[in-house]
């Protein structure tokens, strides 16, 4: 292929640069900053200025133990503009102003994470206990890591080993069985190796739906859904413990490090994901066929690879960094007649892989500014069958990227420049071959910083995102869809009033076209869809022992396509609100930390147009104590709201946890 010669010409010749380079300067024992994986970061933040023309928010480490979160997307449930939405399969996936998490790019230390066949990765599988930062990027995120960032990019940043022997001990306990376990060990020499091991293991019985829960009947499609004379439709839940909403998870992360001096690093970083859990019932989608069922549970869902990287500074400041990856996914889901999980149809297995590379160069002069180039590759596998009697279908694609971005700053003014190229084929999908298509997507950005502190900035940007083999294969039909693309405009502006008020306001307009969708339960390409709104974000610090945030986010999304079936987009709030108090209580010196979150208009059945609102507290007490001895209650959905989700999933009633950490 075109794309695996070019690829091979461009590696030789970054390795006779390389060989023709001179030596990097003498061995400096590198001083770390904190114990966040910097390399792992999307772009070098001291030169580059994307993260300035874009909106954008920060979740630390501090901020995910105040909340609870136990996972990647808990995490992200209080960053304006992300909604954070429990599928019809059980996962946990995010939605970004409008665009389903098929549409964000996903990305842990600046690779790529997602599942071949359909896109999303579920986020419950990226334990909190390995996270260091979460950066969300939205609007022009940078054209250096490849497509299908429609809707921005979420990187997960992770901890890195430091200095010294460090570890961490954490024991929780709460509602329905839930127990979790977390343990961390960090050894670091004064020769530049480092090793930071994280194990998280977590199981529950089941959850609960809200008191105000009330069952509602739903149609089951299909012939297994009046199957043994049972009433079609009908109430599958009848409220109280959620049915088939078990789990058991074991995450094991290893990082392994090198840096002797402040100019060469590498790092190796191998996981191991495996969960086992029920499927929840949803009151809106569900469906028995002779074949596959939604009343069913993953016996087995495993993830697993190994990360390569490294980076190496040069003279002329000129650094160079790569990447490289290997990931695999496997699963096991057993089908069932019906909601009791007594008559077994079939056992369905995925078995996916996914690896490749990327290579940066990143130049930093006066005259040409901050000047980053990339190169990208990647190829993805998805095997398939539906029973152990079956042949295995085969599905296969690459990704190849090509990108500059280059960051120019005249005064008071810095400008960011970028332009990738996109190509992607399709190896193979179902019977389709031949598949190919490519792009280019321009990026442009400025941003004036008064003396004041006062920033204005805006950006505009073409995004595509490449239709997955899931969105091409349905029923053993054949969709060969056009790539999804989107045009982002964003302007805002940032203040620090009074040195307490931090604030921003920005305006966001996407013009997407060939949106990847469904018409008539069919795969499809929606013609035209626009999405705009209003992001507002303050922090303001009262006093030493007492913070106040208030955020507001006005999202406006409507498919205006020629025979559309409905004018709204699903999980999308129009309206939503969230407050949020952290006041140190005297005497006791315990941390109070109240959140709230009014979000209205949410579609979760466009079948329908049925809206919902939703108002949701939650409440956390923590108390540090001096050796690294910690405590802490955490009560999500303190008033017990009901509402709906994704697909119709109805939410979790209130939930209550302690959990007791040991830093040493």
């Amino acid at each position: 292929m075109r794309e695996t010669r070019f690829l091979f010409i461009l590696t030789i010749c970054l390795g006779i640069f390389l060989a023709g380079s001179p030596a990097w300067a003498e061995d400096e024992q590198k001083e770390t900053r904190d114990d966040v994986f910097t390399l792992g970061e999307i772009v070098v933040e001291e030169t580059s200025g994307v993260s300035n023309i874009a909106i954008s928010n920060t979740v630390t480490a501090e901020e995910i133990k105040h909340m609870g979160a136990v996972n990647a997307g808990e995490a992200l449930a209080h960053v304006p503009g992300v909604n954070l939405v429990r599928t019809s399969k059980g996962e946990l996936n995010i939605n970004i102003h409008g665009f389903q998490q098929k549409d964000v790019l996903v990305l842990i230390d600046g690779v790529p994470y997602y599942e071949t066949k359909n896109g999303p990765l579920d986020l419950q599988q990226i334990p909190a206990a390995i996270i260091g930062k979460i950066e969300v990027i939205k609007g022009a995120s940078s054209v250096l890591y490849g497509p299908n960032a429609l809707g921005g990019v979420v990187n997960i940043v992770t901890k890195k080993g430091v200095k010294g022997t460090s570890g961490q001990v954490s024991v929780e306990g709460g509602r329905g069985g839930y127990g979790r376990g977390t343990a961390s060990l960090n050894y670091g020499a004064e020769n530049g190796f480092s090793v930071l091991g994280t194990v998280d293991y977590r199981t529950r019985d089941h959850l609960y739906y809200s008191d105000d829960y009330s069952p509602r009947e739903t149609t089951i499609k299909g012939p297994g859904g009046s199957a043994g004379g049972r009433a079609n439709p009908r109430v599958v839940d009848e409220g109280d413990k959620k049915g088939n909403s078990d789990l058991e998870s074991l995450n094991l992360w290893t990082r392994l490090g090198y840096a002797p001096t402040d100019r060469l690093e590498l790092y190796a970083s191998l996981f191991h994901f495996d969960m086992e859990r029920g499927r929840m019932f949803s009151d809106v989608h569900n469906k028995s066929t002779n074949s596959f069922s939604s009343f069913g549970r993953y016996d087995e869902y495993k993830d697993a690879g190994v990360d390569l990287g490294g980076r190496l500074s040069m003279k002329k400041m000129r650094d160079l960094r790569a990447m490289g990856f290997y990931h695999s996914h496997e699963d096991d889901y057993t089908s069932y007649v019906s909601e009791d999980l007594a008559e077994k149809i079939a056992t369905s297995t995925w078995d996916d892989d996914a690896y490749g590379f990327s290579l940066f160069s990143d130049t930093y002069s006066d005259r040409f500014g901050a000047l980053s180039l990339s190169v990208q590759y990647r190829e993805d596998k998805h095997k398939q069958k539906g029973d152990v009697d079956e042949d295995w279908e085969h599905s296969e694609s690459n990704t190849l990227t090509l990108a500059a971005e280059d960051t120019l700053t005249l005064g008071q003014f810095t400008a960011v420049l970028g332009l990738a190229y996109h190509d992607f084929e399709a190896v193979k999908i179902a019977e389709l071959d031949g598949y190919d298509h490519d792009t280019f997507d321009p990026m442009a950005g400025l941003t004036w910083a008064g003396q004041s502190g006062l920033e204005i900035f805006g950006s505009v940007g073409k995004k595509t995102r490449f239709p997955t083999f899931g969105d091409m294969v349905k029923d053993d039909v054949v969709y060969p869809l056009k790539p999804e693309e989107n045009i982002n405009y964003t302007l805002g502006t940032r203040y620090l009033f009074f040195n307490r008020v931090r604030a921003e306001l920005s305006g966001f307009f996407n013009d997407i076209d060939d949106r990847i969708g469904e018409v008539s339960d069919e795969p499809a390409n929606i013609d035209k869809v626009e999405i705009y709104g209003v992001e507002l974000v303050t922090d303001t610090q009262i006093s030493e022992r007492l913070t106040f945030g208030l955020n507001y986010v006005y999202t406006h999304g409507r498919n205006k396509s020629d025979g559309r079936e409905s004018d709204f987009l699903e999980d999308l709030p129009e309206y939503t609100v969230m407050a949020n108090v952290t006041y140190m209580i005297p005497r006791i010196e315990t941390r109070l930390i109240l959140r709230g979150t009014y979000k209205d208009g949410v579609i979760f059945n466009t079948e329908d147009n049925e809206k919902e609102y939703s108002k949701v507290v939650d409440l956390s007490l923590i108390k540090d104590w001096p050796g690294g001895f910690s405590l802490g209650a955490h009560v999500t959905n303190l008033f017990d709201e009901q509402y709906y989700e994704g697909k119709g999933m109805a939410c979790d009633g209130i939930n209550a946890k302690l959990v007791a950490q040991y830093d040493f």
